[in-house]
């Protein structure tokens, strides 16, 4: 099961449809059908327009990926067409709501492409393979966060992509080695100074410091074994987290 976060809405995705649902009184406002089951990430445009889904890698014959990024209109649940940019394992969408950013497992680069027809504009070259490829944007919107599950030395790649071009590689990129993490879900705090890291393995959750990586607190999600995935309220002071398995989702203290 996949979560998101909206301002007001959380959106829960439980195999062929998503659930929008009031964060305030947990009321239900709609189901959105999907296409595809196999969901790995899902992101909502700042204006609560429009869902945006990915799905992982499924190949048949020659390595012909069979199924795209989808985008569906939330009030009617109308399938709208993305052209035909690739498949991604995560993805998160720029504050403007105007590109996606979507990783690839094993993959060496980000693509970004634009939300209005899933034309590509560019690539963020990665300064090595990333293994998973969970991401979010800063606050600020000035900094992409990747997180990279190495054998023994996990990582967050932390990259300057205010000029458009997703750094070079110079003094705005930067690599945090986080050992013994497995991520499954990564957030940013509103101030920008904290990274939230659940763990696919227990029922963890790492605050880690955006300056050294080091953890600064850890915070035992109670009622749940393993984690699926995790986001972040607005203000930082719930964490929302779905149990691998089940349709619930725990609300934690965040900050």
């Amino acid at each position: 099961m996949t979560i998101c976060m909206s301002s007001q809405h959380i959106f829960v995705c439980d195999g062929r449809a998503v659930k929008q649902i009031r964060i305030d009184d947990g009321q239900l406002i709609r189901r959105i059908q999907l296409q595809q089951s196999h969901q790995n990430s899902m992101c909502i445009s700042p204006d609560e327009q429009f869902l945006y889904v990915s799905y992982q890698y499924f190949y048949f014959g020659e390595g012909e990926n069979t199924i795209t990024i989808e985008k569906y209109r939330i009030d009617d649940g109308s399938l709208i067409p993305m052209g035909d940019c690739d498949c991604g394992d995560h993805m998160c969408i720029s504050h403007d709501g105007k590109h996606l950013f979507i990783s690839r497992h094993n993959n060496y680069d980000i693509q970004v492409i634009e939300t209005e027809n899933g034309n590509e504009v560019g690539t963020i070259e990665l300064r090595q393979r990333v293994m998973g490829g969970s991401m979010c944007i800063s606050p600020c919107g000035k900094f992409l966060f990747v997180a990279d599950n190495r054998c023994k030395d996990s990582q967050i790649h932390i990259l300057d992509i205010s000029g458009g071009d997703g750094g070079d590689g110079g003094e705005d990129y930067r690599i945090l080695h986080t050992p013994n993490m497995n991520y499954g879900s990564i957030s940013i705090s509103r101030d920008g100074a904290f990274i939230f890291a659940s763990n696919e393995f227990n029922n963890r959750i790492q605050v880690l410091s955006v300056e050294d990586g080091s953890v600064v607190r850890i915070i035992h999600c109670a009622g749940v074994n393993k984690i699926d995935s995790m986001c972040m309220s607005p203000d930082d002071q719930e964490i929302f987290v779905n149990n691998i398995g089940s349709s619930l989702v725990h609300v934690f203290s965040g900050m």
